[in-house]
């Protein structure tokens, strides 16, 4: 019996003890506050499943250093409502936005000191305008007098609206209801359409099954639109269930762009920010590869955006870096020369890897065709070279952040993290030496 009491008490000791144990190591593993802070950086987007929430998803996972730098996405509301959220509500560092929204809020004087404040990251995928009609409906005309949802007044879908309907001097009646709300309303014809802003596809036009009254009607481009959009067109490789194939639909896009906050120097906040930017353009590539979204892809670094200063640790990184191609160069033909097709491919590339799309889709077939016959001429007189990146032309940032890559994959990342930092510096040099040999 006391045998039987004796061995209880033991038992019951450990367990105490194991718990005790348990409780003070878990005690170990939480950040103060300080540290929980000073890592984390803040990016609002989209609401969850549409594009930018799944890129910012993505940065999360790719950019993730423990405490010493983590991803925290938050969803928006509405374009310019993100805006306003990245210039006056605290705790939010960057924001994904369309052009089209920056030059509206420009134009209409709502945050007179954007942009002293907002800093270029990068211009990221393409906005594209859906515009989803119901029964009877069948061109932008019909909508004359008509109920069309814009979402909210904060939403990028109201500007788009303003723009498209103005230039084409059409007057309609605003409705204000969320997207899949004012879908339902569209099919029982209580409105007449609705207009959705985001990347395609649109995660809530892609869930349609039986379309039934809805479907797509052309926005028309015109030159008299804000040059902040470009035509383009959906296709049934979009939208299989509301597009039939070899059918497609015409409508408008617009850039978004990655904005931060432009913290002072001396701001704890310009650290992380700068430590976040450090980590973004040192794994682009691997944003690029799956099983990341595709639209990474898209990105364009060295696209300008007019009235805006890059984020000085970008424009560093640009001077330095060529940023990775958005599209893969075509192969020479059977013959070792180069077809007609082949380099009007690689032109259009060249033109939009320097951020000259929307530039080229304005223009019309003559300049066109003088634009890429120049570029011919400057190919033939300087064929390009690509010059390999060696540790000359990659910033020490980068590089750092090339070796805590590797050391993680090597010895683990929270090995890393525990390092002091003379010990991660001399780390840091011997992987130099070894890696320059």
């Amino acid at each position: 019996m006391w045998q039987s009491t004796f061995n209880h008490g033991i038992r019951l000791m450990l367990a105490v003890c194991f718990l005790w144990a348990s409780s003070a190591s878990y005690a170990q593993t939480v950040p103060s506050r300080e540290e929980l802070n000073s890592g984390t950086v803040s990016i609002i987007t989209g609401q969850p499943g549409y594009l930018s929430s799944r890129l910012a998803s993505d940065l999360s996972a790719t950019l993730d250093e423990g405490n010493n730098l983590r991803v925290l996405a938050i969803a928006g509301r509405g374009a310019i409502s993100d805006l306003i959220d990245t210039l006056l509500l605290r705790g939010i560092d960057l924001a994904v936005v369309p052009a089209d929204v920056l030059e509206y809020v420009e134009k209409e004087k709502l945050l007179p000191s954007m942009k002293q404040k907002l800093r270029v990251v990068s211009r990221l995928y393409n906005t594209v305008a859906h515009l989803v009609a119901g029964s009877g409906i069948r061109s932008i005309e019909d909508l004359r007098g008509k109920k069309v949802n814009v979402i909210s007044k904060y939403h990028g879908a109201f500007v788009a609206a303003q723009n498209v309907f103005s230039t084409a001097d059409i007057s309609y009646t605003p409705t204000f209801y969320d997207e899949r709300l004012a879908l339902e309303k569209v099919r029982d014809g209580e409105i007449a359409a609705t207009l959705i802003m985001s990347g395609r596809p649109n995660p809530l036009l892609d869930e349609i099954r039986d379309a039934g009254a809805l479907h797509f009607i052309d926005i028309p481009f015109s030159d008299a639109m804000p040059k902040t959009y470009f035509p383009i067109e959906l296709t049934s490789l979009d939208y299989p269930d509301l597009i039939l194939p070899g059918q497609t639909v015409r409508t408008i896009a617009t850039p978004s762009i990655m904005m931060v906050y432009e913290f002072p120097s001396d701001s704890p906040r310009r650290a992380k920010i700068t430590r976040f930017i450090d980590a973004f353009l040192a794994r682009l590539t691997e944003l690029q590869r799956p099983p990341r979204h595709p639209r990474w892809r898209d990105v364009n670094l060295g696209a300008a955006i007019a009235g805006y200063e890059r984020y000085d640790t970008v424009a560093q990184w640009l001077q330095t870096n060529t940023p990775p191609a958005a599209v893969a160069s075509t192969p020479p033909s059977a013959t070792g020369q180069r077809s007609v097709q082949d380099l009007f491919r690689a032109f259009i590339a060249s033109e939009s890897a320097a951020g000259g799309a929307e530039q080229l889709l304005r223009l019309d077939k003559p300049e066109l065709f003088a634009r890429f016959k120049a570029w011919q001429k400057r190919q033939r007189a300087e064929p390009a070279i690509v010059k390999p990146a060696t540790e000359e032309n990659v910033s020490l940032r980068v590089l750092f952040r090339q070796f805590i890559d590797a050391e993680a994959a090597r010895v683990g990342r929270d090995q890393v993290l525990a390092l002091s930092k003379k010990e991660l510096f001399d780390r840091f040099l011997a992987w130099r030496r070894q890696n320059s040999q």
